[in-house]
């Protein structure tokens, strides 16, 4: 019996492997995870990508610097490696990222979140950190280290002509998690307040807060020590040998150890 299920397993993995190397993908890592060089760490390159397939800041990327606004912008040129069909996922990537440290998962007042009115000894209790409950002399809502550190790089993706291909950011989220969280009664009224929208404006929209999916899936935090979540679709064919160009608004603040990618993959 363990013979035939290791076979079975062994027959299934073979399968997948196959399966794996039919589907095109684009890899864009526009912030390097080690000074010294290129890595091969699994959170930026998983086995069984081709190196065609992979695109990285020092090749194929160019940075700009706004101060101003808070983020760096980067344009990087890619050329798609095979024929990829719609629907196409696009995916974000940080790692190392450790949202499965328990501080982290229980900076957080599940009351809150769902849209109840709840004590500041509660919001202190659970929200540890100062900065994670107030700013600029407000309090924070929802509270805590998950929501204040929303991913929060942007992309756009254009053609070599300059025609954007559009990227559809809605069914990024579980569905449950959308409808677990609430905004309260007074949400856009309650005076001292400041709410996800202010914090992310390019991410979060104002009449949608807590109910934002890019917001709902972020604050389910990975098991491993990195995060891919879905960022949007792509409902449109991208040709073999086409030019594509990444325009990333860079705001997420990594640590120097991690890197950051967008993905496209079939």
């Amino acid at each position: 019996t363990t013979l035939v299920c290791g076979l079975v397993l062994f027959l299934l993995g073979c399968l997948v492997q196959y399966k794996s190397g039919e589907a095109a993908q684009v890899r864009v890592i526009y912030q390097a995870a080690a000074a010294q060089g290129r890595t091969t760490l699994v959170s930026e390159i998983p086995w069984g990508t081709m190196d065609n397939e992979v695109f990285r800041q020092e090749d194929h990327c160019a940075h700009s610097s706004n101060p101003g606004v808070g983020y760096s912008q980067v344009i990087c040129r890619v050329i798609v490696p095979r024929d990829m069909k719609p629907p196409l996922l696009v995916y974000y990537g940080v790692g190392p990222f450790y949202q499965n440290v328990v501080t982290y998962i229980k900076s957080e007042v599940p009351k809150e979140l769902r849209g109840m009115k709840v004590s500041r000894a509660a919001r202190e209790e659970k929200c540890l950190n100062t900065e994670s409950r107030e700013k600029n002399g407000k309090d924070i809502v929802p509270c805590g280290m998950k929501a204040i550190s929303l991913f929060n790089d942007t992309l756009e993706l254009h053609h070599k002509d300059g025609y954007q291909i559009e990227i559809n950011k809605e069914g990024v989220a579980w569905s449950s998690d959308v409808q677990r969280y609430q905004n309260p009664d007074d949400y856009l009224t309650r005076s001292n307040t400041m709410w996800l929208y202010e914090l992310f404006p390019d991410v979060v929209d104002r009449l949608e807060g807590v109910k934002n999916e890019a917001f709902a899936s972020w604050m389910r935090p990975a098991a491993l020590g990195r995060v891919w979540n879905h960022y949007g679709w792509v409902d449109e064919t991208l040709n073999k040998d086409d030019a594509i160009y990444f325009r990333i608004n860079s705001s997420f603040n990594a640590t120097d150890e991690s890197s950051k990618m967008f993905v496209i993959t079939e």
